[in-house]
């Protein structure tokens, strides 16, 4: 069975724990690097590639909103876990696997990491949807 490699920026102690926690019970997810600022992830984006990235949006220095202009050339599949869901629309259209609000259960997250590899298998497969494909070569195309 292939393990993704997860990358998590979450800056709130609490939260990184339980989404640790979360990910590594997950028998098809190795959590590969957590980091608790936007400039530690943005270090860690541009000297490795992982399948997925799961960012919160608030975090400092550089948020999540403005990490993944930088990381849409590293990683296609992220996901957002945030208190905040002013930017739901913007991250779907950049072509987002989920946007999560917290607090985050775990049949949430279970549903989240679903969406993640049924995306990850399709576009392995040239099956994903052309909006799929579209929205990801859009959004790779906007951060140049």
């Amino acid at each position: 069975m292939k393990k993704y490699e997860v990358f998590l920026a979450e800056d709130k102690p609490w939260s990184l724990s339980l989404l640790t926690g979360y990910i590594e019970s997950h028998e098809q997810l190795e959590l590969k690097d957590s980091i608790s600022s936007g400039r530690e992830a943005l270090k860690f984006l541009t000297q490795k590639k992982y399948d997925l990235l799961i960012l919160d949006i608030d975090l400092p220095y550089i948020n999540g909103v403005d990490l993944i202009k930088y990381t849409r050339r590293i990683a296609t599949h992220i996901i957002y876990i945030t208190a905040f869901n002013d930017f739901a629309i913007d991250a779907f259209n950049l072509g987002v696997v989920d946007y999560i609000l917290k607090p985050v259960s775990r049949e949430r997250f279970n549903l989240a990491i679903k969406r993640f590899i049924l995306q990850h298998r399709a576009m392995e497969l040239d099956l994903a949807p052309p909006l799929l494909k579209y929205s990801t070569l859009l959004s790779m195309k906007n951060t140049n």
